[in-house]
């Protein structure tokens, strides 16, 4: 039998082969939340914990991998502070640059295309599709959607096309 136990798991990321999982997670003593909040790393196939990184608390995180599974991007934020973009490697836990100010993101995903640095966000409250650079910043692109009311989750088909 295959079990493990997490704590209050409050984002989940699988890669696109479906071999390894991060998420991230905190645990909660009582009603009052403690330490910090941890980026889990799982290893589905093999069916084990590889690991965690203590991150800051953030009251909604984001995290997604690459398309193929070898760069973790996370985005939080927390009391007080602004929110920001960091990458990791999710095999090792390692942070693979600095982070990068990026606030009121709604939701993140890696989307179609040929830059592997490349992610798409919703900013909270805004009606658009923005491709950012995760290691700079850098807006590639905007897409107006031309909706009511504003994306929170993008999500892309498996082949990219819609």
């Amino acid at each position: 039998e295959w079990s493990w136990r997490l704590e209050w798991v409050t984002c989940l990321a699988v890669a696109p082969d479906g071999d390894r999982a991060v998420t991230w997670s905190r645990a909660y003593l009582g009603d009052d939340a403690k330490g910090p909040d941890w980026l889990e790393v799982w290893d589905l196939a093999g069916r084990r914990h590889v690991g965690r990184v203590g991150v800051p608390r953030s009251p909604a995180p984001v995290a997604v991998l690459s398309p193929d599974g070898k760069t973790l991007v996370t985005w939080g934020e927390g009391r007080g502070r602004a929110g920001s973009l960091r990458s990791w490697d999710p095999v090792t836990g390692r942070s693979e640059g600095s982070e990068v100010p990026y606030d009121g993101l709604g939701g993140m995903v890696h989307g179609p295309g040929r830059d592997p640095h490349v992610v798409f966000v919703a900013p909270r409250a805004r009606n658009e599709l923005i491709a950012l650079d995760y290691r700079t910043g850098q807006q590639v692109r905007t897409v107006a959607l031309g909706r009511a009311d504003a994306l929170t989750r993008p999500v892309f088909s498996p082949d990219g096309t819609r």
